[in-house]
Formats: C-alpha cells, sequence, structure tokens
C-alpha cells in the first residue's frame, strides 16, 4: 500500500512540475516582442517627397534632389501592448562600442502619436531620422557605425538594431 502511494505522490510531484514550467514558458513568450525594420534611402514620408534645402520644384520629368531620411518601423508581433518610450539613433567609432550617441528627439517625426506611445499586439509605429544629418555628424566626429536604440516598458534596457548606411556613388 505504501508503494501505490509513493508512486501515486512521485506522478503528482512529476506531473505539477511539467505544468508550472509550461505556465512560466507560456507566461515569458505571452509578453510583447518588437520587430524593428530599418530602410535607409527613404525619399517619401506620408505620401510626400521632401526636397534638398535650396532645391525649387520643378516641372514633372525633370529630375530633383529629394531629401533622404532613415525611415524606422516598429512593429509589435508579440501578444501584449507595450509602451515606446524613448528612440534615438546612436553613432560609435566601432560596433561594439556605442558610447557616442547622437539623441534625435527633435529629429523624429512620429506618424500618429508624440512619445510615449503605447503599441498594441499586431500594431506598427514609424518615425524617421534625417539622413543628411546622420552622415554629417559621422563625417565629422568619425563614427561610421549606426544603430537604433528603442526603450520601451517591457525591456531593462534599450533594444539596439544596427543600421547599415553605405554612401551612394
Amino acid at each position: 500500500m505504501n508503494e501505490n502511494i509513493d508512486y501515486v505522490a512521485w506522478w503528482g510531484a512529476i506531473l505539477s512540475s511539467i505544468v508550472f514550467a509550461w505556465n512560466v514558458l507560456k507566461w515569458k513568450l505571452s509578453g510583447p516582442k518588437l520587430d524593428v525594420r530599418i530602410s535607409p534611402y527613404e525619399y517619401q514620408w506620408k505620401g510626400k517627397f521632401e526636397l534638398m534645402p535650396g532645391e525649387e520644384r520643378k516641372p514633372a520629368g525633370v529630375p530633383q534632389k529629394m531629401k533622404p531620411f532613415v525611415v524606422v518601423e516598429v512593429r509589435n508581433t508579440g501578444r501584449s501592448a507595450t509602451t515606446i518610450l524613448e528612440i534615438r539613433f546612436s553613432q560609435c567609432d566601432s560596433p561594439k562600442g556605442f558610447k557616442k550617441s547622437m539623441m534625435s528627439e527633435n529629429e523624429h517625426d512620429p506618424f500618429s502619436n508624440e512619445l510615449p506611445v503605447v503599441l498594441e499586439a499586431g500594431h506598427v509605429w514609424l518615425c524617421r531620422f534625417d539622413q543628411n544629418q546622420v552622415t554629417k555628424f559621422s563625417e565629422e566626429n568619425n563614427t561610421p557605425h549606426f544603430s537604433v536604440d528603442i526603450r520601451h516598458t517591457h525591456a531593462k534596457g534599450w533594444v539596439r538594431e544596427p543600421v547599415e548606411i553605405e554612401s551612394k556613388s
């Protein structure tokens, strides 16, 4: 009789441990997950083009110098909402450094709301950075490596996504 009780007790302990592990895993996977996509050399923003400073509108068919932007798309692919608190464009002299950073609070132009913004599951938030300002800062300070850093309520630190900006000849 004692053997049957021990067997049932062990079986119950193993089963409850498996259920506990499953609940922890399910809880861990149920949070928000940010997918960050970065597109340099974008010229259109909200259906409009911006010209370079000093450039005037020309008749249709005549080439014009348009202003390039780095567009950042943040998509919440997780199962719960999060709040985007800050976003910045960082530059450094080495891929692991990122000590010198260029804060861009005035330079980003949110698609819908100012920061902070609640990003529901499945929703997208867009912003942009002036690419000419980014490359000028890079050349002046010899900081060729770029990243977009996002801070949100469900992350302990910054979510960092590297950016490749190659000069167009």
